[in-house]
């Protein structure tokens, strides 16, 4: 009777070790394909980041700045002239008070 006992607790740890395996393997696999698809949105959340910022170049780059200025009634002031009041380094030529912000320069 002792090695039948035996036997059969060998058999239902095997059992329950090979089950426990594989729910393990289920598991793991789950949580695989969903950080797989977490990967998936973090490429292409950085990809839409790069696009934003070579956007954000390609319109505040220098020449844009440039235009922008033009188009808003500004004047770039001269190398020599200082501003001691740190106001931005180009002045509305309009009587406005509605002033464009350019790159953080506006009053």
């Amino acid at each position: 009777m002792s090695k039948k006992l035996i036997f059969r607790t060998m058999f239902i740890s095997i059992f329950f070790s090979v089950v426990f395996n594989l729910y393990l393997n289920l598991e793991i696999n789950s949580l695989a394909s969903e950080l797989n698809k977490v990967n998936f949105e973090i490429i292409d959340l950085e990809r839409k980041k790069q696009s934003v910022e070579v956007l954000y170049i390609e319109k505040y780059s220098i020449q844009n700045i440039d235009l922008l200025s033009k188009n808003n009634s500004y004047t770039r002031l001269d190398i020599h002239q200082t501003n001691r009041d740190l106001e931005a380094p180009y002045r509305s030529k309009s009587s406005d008070s509605d002033s464009a912000t350019i790159l953080g320069f506006g009053k």
